[in-house]
C-alpha cells in the first residue's frame, strides 16, 4: 500500500500547477489532509516529499539552446511521418515524410529549434497539445543532420512492412487496436469513433487482457497452469517487440510477465498491488510525461480499480462479481467517452458488448499474422465485416449532449472513489445514497443546462471565422468556418454548443459567402436548431435580446468589400466585427462619418495585408484586436505589417491561432 501512494504522490505532484490553478490546488490539498489523517505522519511526510518532487519536476523548464545550434542525441519515438529526438532532457518534434527513422538512433541535427505549431479547431483533437502531453514543445528542421549511430534493430520499418499487407480498413484498425496509432482520416475509424468504441479498445488494451486470459483457459484444460499462463506470454512476444513504447500494450505484457514470475519463482512474495505500482513507477522513471499520456494513466487505474472492486464485491456470486467489475470499469471510463464531441451515447455500452467477441476474434486474428501466418485476405474481409456492422450501428445510436468539465471530473471521481470505499468496507447503508448523488451529477450533465451570462467567443476554427455571442438565454452565431476536409459543423461547432449548454441559436449570420466564413452554415441548419438565418444587408440592423446588430457597411465591390461589418454594443464594451472587410472598406466606413471607436476589434481578413490600415486602426482605436486565423496558414495570415502597425498602437493582440477559442464571458454585464 504505501509504494502505491508513492506512486499516487508522485504522479499528482506531476499535475500540480498543470492546467487549473484553482483545481489544482483544491486537489492537492485534499489529498495532503488525507494522507495525514490516513497514515503515521512519517509516511505521510515521505509521500508529501515525493508530491513535491513531483510537483518540480512537471513544472521545470527543460528547454536549452546553444549558441551554434547543434543538438545531439537519440530517437525516442517514430512515427508514419515524424520522430521525436531526444537532446539532453529536451524532446523535439521532426518531420519526415515516410521516416525510415528507428528508436535508438543517435543524430547531429544542426538547426535553430522552433515553437511547435499546428492547426488545431474547437472541441478537435489538437496533436499540438498530444506532444506536449509527451514533453514536446518545439522542433527542428531535418535538413542538416548526420547519423552517428543506427539502431541495427529495425522494429519499424518492420512494422510499417507488417501494416502495408493490409488495405485500408484492416490497416487502420491493426494500427489502432495494436499500436494505439488512430488514423482519422480511415472511414473504419470514423465509423468506430462515432460510436466511442475504438477510444476504449485502444487506450485501455483491454482487449489483449480478455485474450490473454481467453488464452490460459484454453491452454488450462489440457496442461498445468503454470505452463498455461507461460504460453500466451510467450505467444505474444513479438506484438510487444513490434508495440515497443506503446504503453497500452507494454503494460498488460508486463504485468503479466512479473504476476507470471512472483507466482510461480517467487512463491507470491509481493502482492498484486506492491506489482502494479512497481511497473507504473518504472515507466515513470523512464519518461515522467507518460503520466500525462490517457494510455498510462487509463490503463493503470482501471487495473487498480478490478484490485478494490474485487475486494469490495466478494460478497456477491461469481457471475455477479463478473458483472459488477464491467459494469465498475465502463463507469470509470464514462466521463472520457463522452468527452467525444461532448455527447453521451447512450447505446454505446450494449454495442461494446455486442462487440467484443467480434473484436476479440479481429485482434487475434491480427495477433496470428504478427509471426507471418498468411491470412490476410481473410483479416481484409473480417475488417469490412466489423466496419459494415458498426455502419449499421452508427444509424441505431442515441446520442444526448453532455456536458464535461474538469469540475464534472473532479466531482463525479469523488463520487466514484466513495463507492468504492464503501463497496470495499461493505457498507452498503450509505451506498445508495451516493449513487443517488453520482446519477444525479450525471443527470444534470446531460439537461442542456445554459447558465445566464453574457458572452463573446471567437471559436477556434482555424484558418476561418466564427463568433458566438449570448446573451442569458439567446445567442447569435455571425460566420461559421468551414473546411473541406471535415464537417466543420458537426465536428467543432455543436459540439462547442454541447459543451456551453446551448440547445439552439435564436440567428445565424453570415458575412459573406466566402468559405471560411459560410462553408458550415448548410450543415449547421441541417444538425441542429436554427431559428433564423440572414446574409443580406437589408436584414438589418436586427435585434436579438440586447443583442443589437447592425451593419455599417454599405460599400460595393468584391465579396470581401462588401463583406458585413458589425457595431455592437455588448457587456459594457464596443465591439467591431468585420468579417473580410479590405482596406477600401475601411476607408468607405471613415468616410462615412460613422463613430468608429471601439473596445474590441476583429481585425479584418484574418489579419492580411489588404486590411487594418493605419488611419482605420488609429480611428477605431482599439484596446484588443482578435485575429482569427490558422496555425501555419497558406497565406502566411496574420500579415507582420498588420501586427506592427496594431503594436505601434499599442494594441494587444489575441490570436485563434496561437490561445484556441478565445472567451469574454461576463455574469452581470
Amino acid at each position: 500500500m504505501s509504494l502505491l501512494f508513492v506512486t499516487i504522490s508522485f504522479v499528482l505532484g506531476l499535475y500540480f500547477l498543470r492546467n487549473n490553478l484553482v483545481f489544482s490546488i483544491i486537489i492537492s490539498l485534499v489529498y495532503v489532509v488525507f494522507i495525514f489523517i490516513r497514515f503515521p505522519k512519517k509516511k505521510a511526510c515521505l509521500f508529501l516529499l515525493v508530491f513535491a518532487g513531483g510537483a518540480l519536476l512537471g513544472n521545470i523548464n527543460l528547454e536549452y539552446n546553444n549558441d551554434e545550434n547543434i543538438y545531439q542525441g537519440m530517437v525516442v519515438d517514430v512515427k508514419e511521418n515524424y520522430f521525436i529526438f531526444q537532446s539532453r532532457f529536451e524532446k523535439f518534434y521532426v518531420y519526415e515524410e515516410a521516416t525510415t527513422k528507428e528508436f535508438g538512433d543517435f543524430l547531429t541535427i544542426k538547426a535553430q529549434p522552433t515553437d511547435f505549431k499546428s492547426t488545431t479547431y474547437e472541441s478537435q483533437f489538437s496533436f499540438a497539445d498530444y506532444l506536449k502531453d509527451k514533453g514536446v514543445k518545439r522542433s527542428l528542421d531535418l535538413k542538416d543532420y548526420s547519423i552517428n549511430f543506427a539502431n541495427p534493430i529495425r522494429i519499424h520499418s518492420q512494422k510499417v512492412n507488417f501494416l502495408n499487407r493490409f488495405d485500408g480498413s484492416a490497416k487502420a484498425m491493426i494500427n489502432a487496436l495494436l499500436f494505439n496509432e488512430k488514423d482519422y482520416s480511415s472511414e473504419a475509424i470514423k465509423t468506430f469513433d462515432d460510436l466511442n468504441l475504438i477510444y476504449l479498445v485502444s487506450v485501455s488494451g483491454i482487449y489483449l487482457h480478455f485474450i490473454f486470459r481467453a488464452t490460459t483457459y484454453v491452454f488450462g484444460l489440457y496442461t498445468s497452469d503454470k505452463v498455461a499462463e507461460a504460453v500466451p506470454i510467450l505467444l505474444f512476444s513479438p506484438l510487444a517487440i513490434f508495440a515497443f513504447l506503446r504503453i497500452s500494450i507494454l503494460r498488460i505484457f508486463m504485468i503479466r510477465s512479473m504476476k507470471y514470475v512472483n507466482d510461480h519463482f517467487l512463491k507470491k512474495r509481493f502482492s498484486y498491488l506492491t506489482l502494479l505500482s512497481s511497473l507504473a513507477l518504472f515507466f515513470l522513471i523512464l519518461d515522467f510525461h507518460l503520466a500525462y499520456q490517457q494510455a498510462f494513466y487509463i490503463g493503470f487505474l482501471l487495473s487498480l480499480l478490478g484490485v478494490f472492486y474485487r475486494t469490495g464485491i466478494r460478497v456477491f456470486s461469481e457471475r455477479k462479481r463478473k458483472y459488477y467489475l464491467a459494469v465498475s470499469a465502463y463507469l470509470f471510463l464514462f466521463p472520457f467517452l463522452c468527452m467525444n464531441q461532448y455527447s453521451l451515447h447512450l447505446l454505446s455500452y450494449p454495442f461494446q458488448l455486442m462487440l467484443t467477441p467480434f473484436f476479440v476474434l479481429f485482434i487475434l486474428f491480427s495477433l496470428i499474422s504478427v509471426v507471418n501466418i498468411p491470412i490476410y485476405s481473410f483479416v481484409n474481409s473480417y475488417a469490412s465485416f466489423l466496419v459494415g456492422i458498426a455502419k449499421t450501428l452508427v444509424k441505431l445510436d442515441l446520442q444526448l449532449p453532455f456536458k464535461v468539465n474538469e469540475w464534472f471530473f473532479l466531482c463525479y471521481y469523488v463520487l466514484l472513489a466513495m463507492i468504492l470505499y464503501l463497496l470495499e468496507g461493505q457498507r452498503f447503508k450509505h451506498l445508495r445514497n451516493v449513487t443517488i448523488a453520482l446519477v444525479c451529477l450525471i443527470s444534470i450533465s446531460i439537461i442542456p443546462i445554459q447558465l445566464p451570462t453574457n458572452s463573446i467567443y471567437f471559436i477556434n476554427v482555424g484558418q476561418g471565422d466564427s463568433i458566438l455571442i449570448v446573451n442569458r438565454f439567446k445567442t447569435v452565431m455571425i460566420d461559421t468556418g468551414g473546411n473541406t476536409s471535415f464537417d466543420m459543423a458537426e465536428e467543432t461547432l455543436i459540439p462547442f454548443f454541447r459543451k456551453k449548454g446551448i440547445s439552439h441559436l435564436d440567428l445565424l449570420v453570415t458575412s459573406h459567402d466566402d468559405f471560411d466564413h459560410a462553408g458550415a452554415a448548410d450543415s449547421l441548419i441541417e444538425n441542429f436548431k436554427v431559428y433564423k438565418y440572414l446574409k443580406d444587408r437589408e436584414d438589418f440592423p436586427y435585434k436579438v435580446g440586447d443583442i443589437y446588430l447592425e451593419n455599417i457597411n454599405f460599400y460595393d465591390g468584391d465579396a470581401n468589400d462588401s463583406s458585413l461589418v458589425f457595431l455592437l454594443d455588448f457587456m459594457h464594451k464596443k465591439w467591431m466585427l468585420t468579417g473580410d472587410a479590405t482596406s477600401e472598406t475601411e476607408q468607405y466606413i471613415l468616410k462615412s462619418g460613422i463613430n468608429v471607436d471601439c473596445d474590441i476589434l476583429k481585425v479584418g481578413h484574418h489579419g492580411s495585408s489588404t486590411s487594418s490600415s493605419d488611419a482605420f486602426i488609429k480611428a477605431t482605436s482599439p484596446s484588443e484586436a482578435i485575429i482569427s486565423c490558422g496555425a501555419k496558414n497558406r497565406y502566411g495570415h496574420p500579415n507582420q505589417d498588420v501586427l506592427d502597425r496594431l503594436a505601434k498602437y499599442n494594441v494587444k493582440i489575441r490570436r485563434t491561432d496561437l490561445e484556441g477559442t478565445i472567451s469574454y464571458v461576463s455574469i452581470f454585464a
